[in-house]
């Protein structure tokens, strides 16, 4: 659990394990694929709402 997470950074860093605001520190990578996963998935959903309009116009 997280209280134990914190207990062993406290043990390992010191007093350096809890520094800056309180907020974790971004992980430039996986905010990049975050942000490339996301943008696949914007660019999958235009195309199933295309698709969607697409077929139902053909609906008699």
């Amino acid at each position: 659990n997280r209280l134990y997470k914190w207990a062993t950074d406290l043990d390992a860093k010191g007093a350096g394990a809890f520094g800056g605001s309180g907020r974790p520190k971004a992980n430039p990578d996986e905010l990049a694929k975050l942000q490339r996963e996301n943008e696949r998935l914007r660019q999958e959903n235009e195309i199933l709402k295309k698709a969607a309009a697409y077929f139902a116009r053909e609906l008699p």
